[in-house]
């Protein structure tokens, strides 16, 4: 069973979380919040080290599939063939 990941993702009114003259944290930044933060900051993350690995493995062999499937399509068009929706 892989650990559970929590993510705090606080955005300002605008939707973009730019907060352009507000403060952050939106008063959520209490020691106890702050310290819990600096705690988890410290962790080796194994976990999402591991998902990082496949994730860029699984971008590295879905690019080569889309680059050949490219070349193939420009191949069929260039030799006049046609395709339908």
């Amino acid at each position: 069973m892989l650990p559970s990941l929590m993510v705090d993702f606080i955005i300002s009114l605008d939707g973009y979380a730019a907060a352009d003259g507000w403060p952050g944290f939106w008063g959520l930044a209490g020691p106890e919040y702050l310290g819990w933060l600096e705690e988890q900051a410290q962790h080796d993350h194994q976990a999402l080290k591991a998902l990082r690995g496949v994730a860029e493995r699984e971008l590295d062999q879905r690019w080569a599939r889309n680059t050949m499937l490219n070349k193939w399509l420009e191949y069929c068009i260039d030799r006049g063939h046609g395709f339908r929706p």
